[in-house]
């Protein structure tokens, strides 16, 4: 429902991502983390794409996620205000 044409542009970060530091059994790898961005641009949902296999590092990894803010996804056409999620990509 909402009536819109089913486009939506995706939320938008406005921050720079300083992952907590790495343990020494990590490697140094890029890791997505796909988050799910309510209405009010708050993080609902954290996956990480692959985990570390630590997983105590990718628990920090999914708090960090969770303390992120987002200016929400629109509806194109009604600029509605949508869940959606999103990907950023974390050198750690």
């Amino acid at each position: 429902g909402g009536g819109g044409d089913g486009r939506v542009a995706p939320p938008e970060a406005d921050f720079l991502v300083i992952p907590p530091q790495r343990p020494g059994n990590v490697r140094s790898q890029d890791i997505v983390v796909r988050v799910l961005v309510d209405t009010r641009g708050e993080v609902r949902d954290v996956e990480l794409i692959p985990s570390t296999g630590n997983r105590g590092y990718d628990d920090r990894l999914r708090r960090m996620a969770r303390e992120w803010r987002f200016r929400p996804a629109r509806e194109v056409g009604t600029n509605r205000a949508v869940e959606a999620r999103t990907d950023v990509t974390v050198t750690i």
